[in-house]
């Protein structure tokens, strides 16, 4: 009995105006002056190449509160590690450590590593009237691992690290069914 309660309950508040305000928002954001041939070179040469994207959502303070900066809503990470398969002679991008797209030609590719197109999050609660999104990109031409990673310290050339960039957002009308 309490478990078909539970599931009506479940029902009318997907059916409620509650739920149909949208906890998701879309973006693009693409890294544009980067020398993309470092990246070929260092994959050709059998090395991995990284691009790690930071997503922030902020809301916007007025006030006194305005001394402490704007309040974050939601943070996120997109890494891409790209790999060239010279067996298959493609390029290869493996996303978060999870999906694996493959590139046979060097633009669509390039395309792809170095952004985020029709991107989508869920930020967990309604977009804020106040609120903007920031993203940036940390390049490494030659993915290090540890504890080589703390090169990087010392040599600012092994990575590229972009400003923050505020990014215009698209928050759809209703939430996606997945």
């Amino acid at each position: 009995m309490k478990s078909t309660a539970a599931a009506l309950l479940l029902m009318l508040l997907r059916l409620s105006p509650i739920a149909a305000q949208s906890a998701w928002i879309d973006f693009a954001f693409a890294v544009d002056d980067y020398p993309t041939d470092r990246i070929i070179e260092s994959l050709v040469a059998g090395h991995r190449s990284e691009v790690l994207f930071e997503i922030r959502v902020l809301k916007k303070v007025t006030g006194f509160r305005r001394i402490l900066g704007d309040v974050l809503v939601h943070q996120e990470k997109v890494t891409y590690v790209a790999r060239w398969d010279a067996l298959n002679e493609l390029f290869v991008i493996k996303i978060d450590d999870t999906q694996e797209i493959a590139f046979e030609r060097e633009g669509p590719f390039l395309a792809f590593f170095l952004s985020l197109a029709d991107y989508r999050i869920n930020i967990g609660q309604e977009f804020p009237s106040e609120g903007y999104l920031l993203c940036r990109s940390r390049i490494q031409p030659i993915k290090l691992v540890p504890p080589l990673t703390l090169m990087t310290l010392i040599r600012t050339d092994l990575q590229t690290i972009s400003a923050w960039t505020r990014v215009p957002v698209r928050v759809p009308a209703r939430v996606p069914e997945r």
